[in-house]
């Protein structure tokens, strides 16, 4: 059982230094010491660049001088099952209608995960786990983060991963019931964690992924940094939603890369609603012919809290489809970053994408910046891109104030439909139903909605 601190008087990037060389043991029972060298290819790559600032076209709109200054802690320590069982059970997500994978800190807690009988060719199981097992090899880990080094986090993640989800399913086969993936935190402050995630689904495979971070108690900041890597093969499709609900003491940055080949169909949902700094990116490369891929998120945003969406789509085949739909609610002095772009390859006739990102804002104070992007290097595509930033429609709002429903419910109303476009757009009906509660939970704590 062991905690590990730097000093205060040193850099963010020596301090990580300091905590790599501390870990060191650590690393070598979770994942053996044959991954030693990629950690220390994504450290040397991460001790070079450093964190990116607002003179990075990327991060122009979003300074992390505030994570900066969080001197990282590890925790190794045995977590109190006892008050994260309470926390388990109030998750909407049964055990008997979905596979449960918790992670506490970073680690594996079997006692409280739930993993159902899986049909032959499916691996179920903790990154970890699959390390041991020989599922995962050193040149494997990291081979679909696609152009990350334009993203020191992924590096630093490549240097410090702990544990996540691991899955894999071979040709044609179904993943027995949602997977619900839980990532608490507890309350040490400056703890860092790492996840990483590997999902790798084979010619017409299927699975569906939940992928919640909360926190057990929080008494000071917090630096998440997660990693997925995602393969789709032939014909493979796969629906994942993304629960962000951590503490405003906390700073969230997420980096998922999608490759997909022929034929695959994905939808990735992303619920932004916690953490006071927040940062979610995507890469998707299609890189075969007839993918559908659908890029769908909300944020709601409070107080200071600054939530941060980034993303590239590149059609690199012929007669694809790409759609993102980003829509945003903000109140008190919150900010909100849109930055997306489609990229069409030459090679990427009849391609077909849209991109649009829609904003609420309830005060005069809050802050949007919005982006949207297409680069075209063909000539026979169909694609379209916009932003919208406004207000509530006062004469929707009159309308239905007029019909004698209260004027804050008539505004929680008319906020939940903007909503909804996004929360509709998951298949799973188990999970649309969930998470609509948690928006419509969510909206009730909105200061303009009280």
């Amino acid at each position: 059982m062991s905690t590990v601190t730097v000093k205060e008087d040193q850099s963010s990037s020596s301090a990580y230094a300091e905590l790599f060389e501390s870990m060191s043991s650590y690393f070598g029972e979770l994942t053996g010491s044959e991954f030693m060298q990629f950690r220390q290819r994504g450290l040397d790559h991460f001790l070079k660049s450093g964190f990116p600032t607002t003179r990075d076209e990327d991060w122009r709109f979003t300074s992390l001088k505030t994570l900066e200054s969080i001197k990282p802690v590890w925790k190794n320590t045995e977590p109190d099952t006892g008050a994260v069982r309470q926390i388990i059970d109030t998750l909407p997500f049964n055990d008997s209608q979905f596979n449960r994978m918790v992670f506490i800190d970073g680690q594996y807690c079997e006692s409280l995960s739930t993993i159902h009988d899986q049909p032959e060719g499916v691996d179920l199981m903790p990154v970890s786990a699959a390390i041991r097992l020989g599922l995962v090899r050193e040149e494997e880990i990291g081979q679909y983060t696609c152009d990350s080094h334009s993203n020191s986090f992924v590096p630093l993640n490549d240097a410090f991963f702990q544990d996540g989800l691991f899955l894999r399913a071979a040709k044609g086969v179904e993943v027995h019931k949602p997977v619900h993936v839980v990532y608490l935190a507890s309350g040490l402050a400056g703890n860092v964690q790492f996840p990483r995630q590997m999902i790798l689904m084979g010619e017409q495979a299927k699975a569906t992924i939940i992928e919640e971070h909360r926190h057990v108690s929080v008494d000071g900041p917090l630096f998440k940094n997660a990693v997925s890597e995602i393969f789709l093969g032939d014909q493979s499709h796969l629906e994942c939603v993304k629960l962000q609900l951590e503490p405003e003491s906390s700073q969230h940055f997420g980096s998922y890369f999608i490759q997909a080949t022929k034929e695959a169909s994905f939808l990735l949902h992303s619920f932004d609603v916690g953490a006071g700094l927040s940062r979610n990116s995507f890469k998707a490369m299609l890189n075969g012919q007839n993918i559908n891929g659908v890029l769908n998120g909300l944020y709601i945003t409070r107080g200071k809290q600054l939530s941060d969406h980034h993303m590239i789509v590149e059609h690199n085949q012929p007669s694809c489809e790409s759609h993102e739909y980003f829509n945003g609610i903000l109140d008190d002095k919150s900010k909100a970053v849109f930055h997306g772009r489609i990229h069409v390859d030459q090679k990427g006739q009849k391609t077909d994408a849209k991109q649009t990102n829609k904003n609420i804002l309830l005060t005069d104070d809050v802050v949007v910046d919005t982006k949207p992007q297409l680069e075209i290097y063909a000539d026979d595509v169909k694609c379209t891109h916009g932003a919208t930033v406004g207000q509530l429609d006062d004469e929707a709002q009159f309308y239905l104030q007029a019909r004698g429903i209260p004027r804050r419910q008539a505004r929680k109303m008319l906020i939940h439909a903007f909503a909804s476009e996004i929360v509709d757009r998951i298949q799973n009906e188990l999970i649309r139903e969930q998470v609509d509660r948690i928006v419509w939970d969510t909206l009730d704590e909105l200061p303009s909605l009280k």
